[in-house]
Order: C-alpha cells, then structure tokens, then sequence
C-alpha cells in the first residue's frame, strides 16, 4: 500500500498509541477531472445505454403477452389476431370502443399488457374509449394503449397522444413495428 500511495505523489502518516490502536492517514492529491473529460465519459455512458436499451427492444418477443384489440372490421382483425398469435401474444378482440371498455373494465387488473386501439370505429370511437379506460381507478389503466388508423395526419397523432395513448400505429400495420413499440414500452416501465 505505501509504494501505491507513493507512486500516485502521496503519504501516509501512522499515529499508534499502546492499548488503543494504530491510525492511518491517506494523502493523495488528484487531479480533477476537465470539463470535456467529464462530459465525454457522460456521453460514452449514455450511449452505452441507449444500446443496451435498443438491443433489448430489438430482441423482445410478443410470447405470452396479453393484447386486448379493438377493431370494427373483421378481416383486418383476424390478419391482426393470427399475426400476434403466429408471434406468441394472447389476443382478445373487441369490436368497438364501448366493448373494449367492458371487457377492460370486466377483467382482473393486470389481465392485459397492452391495448391495440383501432381509431375510427362504430359506437365509440378509440380516442374515447381511451379516456374512459384512463380515468377507471384501476392500477393497470396506465397500460400501454396505441391508436391504429389509417389516417397518418400530424393532427390525429397530436390528438392520440393528448388523449393518453402512447404511440401512433399507422394502417396497413407493419406488426414488427408492434412488437418493437411494445418491448419499448416495457422496457420504460422496468
């Protein structure tokens, strides 16, 4: 210990004193780190972290995940449903917004990971059903809910966001998109 602490321009001083022990002080004088020093070790960190981050959502698997999925028409439900299934997710379908909310509101808190919200449906659109399920005072109604819609306008993704939703699906569905927007958000919510 004493040729480290003189190899980095220190001493140790030993003050020892019979029937009550020995004391030993360190002195080491270090530089301090630069500004720029600092910030690229900060910078280094973060990216390491970031690919940490995109690796784990580049590998998350849909298997065993519970998807509650809105959507009125019944062939892009069942592209949508043997697709997830074909990729290990446990589908349930609703075929508006008010049922969405019902089976929802039914279920045990914790009984879906993430909702795949169809926008323009019958009887109750996505964006309220969306409102509706976010105000329940239930602990799983943060749940990731994502809008689909065909309409890729700036307008109706500002609006799905303001509503609570946490991402924008533009139709056709690319379900690579899907999986990768979900492991992105269960990955945020570790």
């Amino acid at each position: 210990a004493d040729n480290l602490v003189k190899l980095m321009d220190g001493q140790i001083l030993v003050e020892s004193e019979r029937g009550k022990g020995t004391e030993f002080t360190v002195y080491i004088s270090l530089p301090i780190a630069e500004e720029a020093e600092r910030e690229e070790a900060k910078e280094l960190m973060e990216t390491k972290v970031e690919q940490e981050r995109q690796k784990e959502i580049e590998s998350f698997s849909l298997e065993g995940i519970r998807i509650l999925l809105a959507e009125d028409n019944a062939i892009n439900a069942e592209i949508a449903m043997e697709l997830l299934d074909m990729q290990g997710a446990v589908v349930t379908r609703a075929e508006n917004g008010q049922e969405a909310v019902r089976i929802f509101e039914q279920s045990v808190p914790g009984s879906f990971d993430v909702i795949l919200m169809d926008i323009q449906m019958p009887v109750m659109d996505g964006w309220e059903a969306t409102k509706v399920i976010r105000k329940m005072p239930r602990m799983d109604a943060e749940l990731p809910i994502f809008a689909m819609s065909a309409n890729a306008f700036l307008e109706d993704q500002r609006h799905s966001m303001e509503v609570g939703m946490n991402g924008h699906i533009n139709k056709p569905v690319d379900y690579d998109e899907v999986r990768r927007l979900i492991g992105e958000q269960m990955y945020l919510r570790k």
